[in-house]
């Protein structure tokens, strides 16, 4: 069974980026690495006035991999809602949650690996194993979050799209938090924030672990949440 689910999860990947335009999205994660391996030694050397604000960009693009990835999902989940593909899926007898945690566990692996390479190759600060782990992880995480959540509420890809870019702002918000730092709080039940005070933290030579174990405990809570949601209105046979 492990296995099977493990092939539906490569197969679905596959057929989610078998759009030649969609495709295409897969080559930015790469571009932001290498942009950002030689773009901060170069604003390092010829800009130091402008370092403090680098470790914001690194912030925001930690998550990218997982925005690109849950666009191309989202979209799958509904073009399979358009079809009424998933209402072939909604007899097959398996445990749902499981069946949809591991249609996407390849997305996520994929987000979990090019966020650890970024952070990795960067060369603003180097981050402890766990917190490379951590961080990445929860990055991973939030491809099943974004993407459950746009395919729950969308009844169209025109729907798809108007909700995708209210969680791409509403998850950009956290960065706001290092300007106003009375209000900052306020963000803190989305687990990118607790992931990027992490980063600060780390980069200000500061113990980051609990931020980290905060916003894996969200990000965990919240993919179930969402996976629930999901596999009740997208597994409907009427």
């Amino acid at each position: 069974m492990i296995k099977h689910l493990f092939f539906l999860s490569v197969n679905d990947f596959k057929l989610a980026f078998r759009d030649s335009s969609l495709r295409f999205f897969f080559l930015f994660p790469w571009l932001i690495i290498l942009l950002i391996a030689f773009l901060f030694p170069y604003i390092s050397d010829n800009f130091p006035q402008y370092n403090k604000y680098m470790k914001y960009i690194l912030m925001g693009s930690s998550i990218q991999t997982s925005i690109i990835l849950a666009f191309v999902y989202g979209v799958f989940f509904i073009d399979e809602k358009d079809l009424n593909i998933n209402k072939v899926y909604a007899v097959t007898p398996v445990n749902k949650l499981s069946f949809v945690i591991s249609r996407i566990l390849i997305g996520v692996l994929i987000s979990f690996f090019i966020t650890s390479i970024l952070l990795a190759t960067q060369s603003l600060h180097d981050f402890l194993w766990y917190e490379n782990l951590l961080i990445s992880l929860n990055s991973g995480l939030l491809v099943p979050i974004f993407s459950f959540s746009v395919a729950a509420l969308s009844k169209n890809k025109m729907e798809g799209m108007v909700w995708f870019k209210a969680f791409n702002l509403l998850f950009a918000l956290p960065l706001i938090s290092f300007f106003i730092l009375d209000y900052g709080y306020l963000f803190g039940v989305l687990p990118n924030y607790w992931v990027y005070q992490a980063m600060d933290k780390s980069i200000s030579n500061i113990s980051s672990l609990n931020f980290l174990i905060i916003a894996t405990i969200i990000s965990l809570s919240l993919t179930i949440l969402t996976a629930v949601i999901f596999e009740k209105k997208h597994y409907k046979l009427n």
